[in-house]
C-alpha cells in the first residue's frame, strides 16, 4: 500500500485490499497474510504454513453506474465539457490490481499489477483538472520473525515499474481543450508518457502480549526514505511514493462460535500538513462460521465490509468513504471494490502471536485452513470453526 499527498487533498492508495477497507484501513496489527507485504511485513511471522494465492483480482469504483461513463465522455471532444461538470459533482475514481503469491513460514513473495486512475473537477465557471494515473507492476519478497515470543520483526522490499502522472491542468489548458483548440487526448496522452523503475522498502515490528484476548501494538514505516522512479535519460519520472510512518493496535476476541477482531491505526506520523482527522483509522471484524462482517472509520467516514469462503474461493467486498478536501467532512469520495482469491496450502501449526498461529486458538486449530489444513482446504482470514 502506497500513499501520497495531491493539491485537491486525496491521500492515494495504490494498493489496497477489500478486507482492510471494510474494516477502515486499520489493517497493520492483524495482517497475517501475503497482504503483509504491503500492510506490515511483520506479519509474516504469524503465518504457519505454506500457501499459495494463485489468482488475486479485484476491482473498484465510484458510483458504478456512472464512473465508467464520465470516464469515456472525457475522452470525446463533444461531451468533453459535460464530463467536466459531472465531475465537479461526482468525482471518479477506477481501481484494479492482480497478483500471485507464496507465503511459507518466515517468507513471502508476490508478483503484482495495481491499476489507480482517479479524476476531480473544481470551479464550474473557470474549470481546471485533477488527475492521477498510476500503473505498477513489481515483485515484493519479504521475511517475518518472531523474537523473545513476544517481538515480531518484518521487512519487505519491492522492484517495481511504474508509469503514470498526477498533474493538475490549468484553467487555459482545460478552455483550449473546451475550444477545440486542444484534444482531450492530451490528458489522457500524459498517462502513459512517463516510465519509471524503482526499489521500495519497508520495515515493521508488532508487540504481542499472549493473554487471552492476544493485544498487538504495531508500529510500520512504509517507503522508507520514500520510493523514488528512475525514469529514461530525457525523460520525466513518475510520481515519488513519499514515506509513511504509522502506529496500530487490535485485540482477539475469542468467544463459542464468533471472533472479534478490533483495531485502530494512526498514520502519517512524520507528515504534519495531513489533518489529523484524515491520519486515524479504526475498525472492527466478526468472523463467523463461512463469513467476516466488517465495519470501521476512514478518513472520518463510515465503511463496511464482508467476507465470504468457500473453500478454495473467497471473496470480499467493500465500501469506504475518502477525503478530497482539506480536511475531514468536506469532499467526499464514497468507493467500492469487489475481490476473489483462490487459494491452496496447508497449515504447519507453528505460526505465532496471529489468528493463524498456535497461540490464536484455544481449540488448537489453525486460523488459515478452511477445514482442517489439507492441500485445497483453502484459507480464512480469521479463525473458521467447522
Amino acid at each position: 500500500m502506497t500513499l501520497t499527498k495531491a493539491h485537491a487533498g486525496e491521500l492515494f492508495e495504490v494498493h489496497s485490499n477489500a478486507r482492510a477497507m471494510g474494516m477502515g484501513g486499520a489493517f497493520a496489527a492483524l495482517v497475517e497474510d501475503e497482504e503483509s507485504l504491503w500492510y506490515n511485513p511483520a506479519g509474516i511471522a504469524k503465518n504457519g504454513g505454506i500457501f499459495w494465492t494463485i489468482a488475486d483480482p479485484k476491482v473498484g469504483l465510484t458510483d458504478p453506474t456512472t464512473a465508467l461513463g464520465i470516464f469515456s465522455d472525457l475522452g470525446s471532444q463533444s461531451t468533453f465539457e459535460s464530463a467536466l461538470t459531472d465531475l465537479g459533482n461526482a468525482p471518479i475514481w477506477i481501481g484494479a490490481s492482480a497478483k500471485t503469491s507464496l507465503i511459507m513460514p518466515f517468507f513471502a513473495a508476490a508478483y503484482f499489477y495495481d491499476v489507480d486512475v482517479s479524476m476531480l473537477s473544481e470551479n464550474p465557471v473557470s474549470p481546471s483538472l485533477t488527475t492521477n494515473y498510476i500503473m505498477d507492476t513489481g515483485v515484493a519478497l519479504g521475511t517475518g520473525w518472531t523474537m523473545g515470543g513476544m517481538l515480531q520483526v518484518g521487512f519487505a522490499a519491492k522492484y517495481i515499474t511504474r508509469s503514470g502522472v498526477r498533474k493538475d491542468w490549468g484553467t487555459q489548458e482545460i478552455a483550449d481543450i473546451i475550444a477545440g483548440t486542444s484534444s482531450p487526448d492530451v490528458i489522457f496522452d500524459s498517462f502513459t508518457q512517463t516510465t519509471g523503475v524503482g526499489y521500495g522498502f519497508d520495515f515493521g515490528m508488532n508487540i504481542i502480549v499472549p493473554t487471552m484476548v492476544q493485544p498487538t501494538v504495531s508500529f510500520v514505516w512504509k517507503n522508507v526514505g520514500n520510493t523514488t522512479f528512475r525514469a529514461g535519460l530525457g525523460e520525466e519520472a513518475p510520481p515519488t511514493e513519499m514515506q509513511d510512518m504509522l502506529v496500530g493496535a487490535s485485540l482477539l476476541i475469542d468467544l463459542p462460535l464468533i471472533q472479534i477482531a478490533p483495531a485502530l491505526e494512526v498514520r502519517h506520523l512524520n507528515d504534519g500538513d495531513v489533518q489529523i482527522g484524515n491520519k486515524i483509522h479504526m475498525g472492527v471484524e466478526m468472523g463467523l462460521p463461512l463469513i467476516d462482517l466488517r465495519a470501521g472509520l476512514y478518513q472520518g467516514y463510515y465503511t463496511y465490509g464482508v467476507g465470504l469462503n468457500l473453500g478454495i474461493l473467497k471473496i470480499d467486498a467493500a465500501s469506504w468513504g475518502v477525503e478530497l478536501g482539506g480536511y475531514p467532512g468536506q469532499f467526499e469520495s464514497r468507493r467500492y471494490m469487489v475481490q476473489a482469491s483462490i487459494n491452496i496450502g496447508f497449515d504447519m501449526g507453528f505460526g505465532t502471536g496471529g489468528s493463524n498461529g498456535n497461540s490464536a486458538s484455544s481449540s488448537g486449530e489453525g486460523g488459515k485452513s478452511g477445514s482442517g489444513g489439507g492441500l485445497f482446504s483453502g484459507r480464512r482470514k480469521m479463525k473458521q470453526r467447522r
